[in-house]
């Protein structure tokens, strides 16, 4: 949020428009270089983390496979891409760089003590930065710079704890091993694209309807969402991993009550300060990132849900097809939706909003009818 505030203030709402839409667009790419690998390979490294070997191969088929889809998607985003030649350079070092980021493999490990570390001192340095640099001239190489250089970084730290603390291996895997494994990761791929699609480039949809500074304010919201999405994401990872083992589902229900009693408990305090707080974080009106803000705040409830009794509930007992069902029928309510506003002329950013809200409670239905169908409630 601190990152938002400076951009937003510093570079101006117009401004960060303009590079929230272009970051957004470059996130589409990112979601089809995902290949599923990073629901599949958690959960496999998960299950033979003490065995080096098994671990070794596994990160070698990321690294593998990633860097030719990087490439891939690199040259067909320098086509479509109508920017400045070093822009172009930059946002391609970038992709590259989002592609190849090795942070799944720490999730099996486990390891989320120092993804932590790393993501706290890689935001320090990009804070940094960015209050530092004069932005006046080539303002979104200079931003985009800013963030391939910290991302750079963070991976530079990931791979050496990989190669050089932990050990690991490096092979060439056979190509049947390798087929065998993409195959077993297209069901997670499928069903979490278009989901992944509208979570990440919404920003660049929108884009095409709404005013630019209105769309720096969507994306603002948006991204608070987000990060409260990333806190629940992280619980619901280790969800995953730990009730692939130990079938512990009275646990997974006392953690999704303690949660939503923790999102009602601070609700009072978003509703009645989160507005003066709003106010101190940005010199535009906050009025309209407000109400966003909260809406979505509320619909953090449906997060916790979705996040805990999605993948890791329905994995734990061999129902990875049914997790597949929820986040498809999902991003059909939200796509169906959002063209009905799109067509009818509806789309304000409020609605823009509700789309988002509207799917994840169709994807809360999904998940309580299939958990009672599997008699893991109540």
């Amino acid at each position: 949020m601190l990152i938002l505030s400076i951009l937003a203030s510093k570079l101006g709402v117009s401004f960060y428009g303009e590079y929230v839409v272009l970051l957004s667009f470059v996130s589409i790419f990112v979601i089809i270089g995902d290949l599923g690998l990073g629901m599949l390979l958690p959960k496999l490294i998960s299950k033979h983390r003490f065995n080096t070997e098994k671990i070794s191969k596994y990160a070698s088929f990321y690294f593998l496979v990633k860097i030719f889809a990087a490439i891939l998607l690199a040259i067909i985003l320098f086509v479509l891409l109508k920017n400045s030649l070093t822009l172009k350079v930059i946002i391609l070092l970038y992709l590259v760089m989002r592609v190849i980021n090795p942070e799944i493999i720490f999730h099996g490990l486990e390891d989320y003590k120092y993804i932590a570390t790393i993501n706290l001192l890689s935001k320090i340095i990009q804070v940094f930065l960015i209050l530092t640099i004069n932005f006046a001239d080539q303002g979104l190489e200079k931003l985009f710079g800013v963030t391939l250089f910290v991302l750079f970084l963070t991976n530079i730290l990931l791979y050496h704890r990989l190669f050089f603390k932990l050990k690991l291996g490096f092979e060439i895997l056979p190509f049947k091993v390798i087929r065998t494994l993409i195959r077993s990761s297209l069901g997670f791929y499928f069903a979490r694209f278009f989901q992944n699609l509208y979570s990440q480039g919404s920003t660049y949809v929108i884009s095409f309807f709404l005013s630019i500074e209105l769309v720096a304010i969507y994306s603002i919201a948006t991204d608070f969402y987000k990060a409260g999405g990333a806190l629940i994401g992280g619980v619901g990872r280790v969800l995953y991993t730990s009730l692939a083992l130990t079938k512990n589902f009275i646990l997974l229900k006392k953690i999704t009550a303690f949660s939503l009693l923790l999102h009602i408990i601070f609700l009072p305090s978003i509703y009645f300060f989160g507005g003066m707080v709003l106010d101190l974080m940005f010199e535009f009106d906050v009025e309209v990132l407000y109400q966003l803000s909260l809406f979505l705040y509320v619909s953090l409830a449906f997060t916790i849900i979705n996040s805990f009794w999605g993948y890791p509930a329905l994995t734990a007992v061999n129902e990875e097809r049914l997790a597949h069902i929820c986040l498809i029928a999902t991003a059909v309510t939200y796509y169906a939706v959002l063209s009905i506003l799109v067509l009818s002329g509806q789309l304000t950013i409020i609605n823009a909003v509700f789309c988002i809200i509207i799917a994840d409670f169709a994807g809360v239905l999904m998940r309580i009818i299939f958990a009672l169908h599997k008699n893991i409630l109540p």
